[in-house]
């Protein structure tokens, strides 16, 4: 059984078996790595589709936006802060989480 209050020993590092690497270069060495990975995982996904039918899609078909971007602002109807708060609140539960959770279904 492990000792859960001293950690296992590290063989010690030295400079020249590991050198520093530059914040640039690490992001590069990244980089390249990621580049390798997603080329590695495009080229499955295409080995693992080509049965399968399908036309090329046009994207504005499928991606739509609100028409009405800005919220309108809610009408000052109660006269203190704690009941504009709770209206508010009110509100931002009806237009949105209740559509949210409507969607999902």
């Amino acid at each position: 059984m492990q000792n859960l209050i001293s950690a296992p020993a590290r063989p010690p590092t030295t400079s020249e078996a590991s050198p520093e690497l530059s914040l640039e270069d690490r992001l590069t060495a990244i980089d390249a790595e990621m580049t390798v990975k997603l080329d590695e995982a495009a080229v499955t996904f295409e080995v693992n589709t080509a049965h399968i039918p399908a036309e090329p899609m046009d994207l504005a078909d499928a991606v739509t936006v609100p028409a009405e971007t800005t919220p309108h602002p809610l009408p000052d109807l109660y006269p203190t802060p704690v009941a504009a708060l709770l209206q508010r609140a009110h509100h931002r539960l009806v237009t949105t989480w209740i559509t949210l959770r409507t969607s999902r279904r």
